[in-house]
């Protein structure tokens, strides 16, 4: 059975703080619907981690917010586990 959205988002947001160059946020109520799960300010980059469970895709009003974020500088990744941040993470340069 696949892990539910929750526990990989509470995966991911350990990792997240264990790194000093990262301060992340667990969205839970934003002002405007569709924002990504997790977002953080990654060694002075701005990303957004949208958590799906493997096979599940974003809706149309979270696909609009992504591209409103990546129009502006922004990146924005869908994942479905923290091996996945790991790898992003990881090809961020410093």
């Amino acid at each position: 059975m696949s892990k539910s959205e929750s526990n990989i988002q509470k995966q991911i947001l350990q990792f997240l703080q264990s790194l000093p160059w990262c301060q992340p946020f667990k969205i839970i109520a934003a002002n405007e619907r569709g924002v990504p799960d997790i977002i953080c300010c990654f060694n002075g980059r701005f990303i957004g981690f949208e958590v799906k469970r493997p096979g599940a895709k974003p809706t149309q009003l979270q696909d609009a917010q992504h591209n409103r974020i990546i129009s502006a500088g922004g990146q924005v990744h869908i994942v479905t586990s923290l091996d996945e941040v790991k790898k992003i993470t990881a090809g961020i340069s410093l």
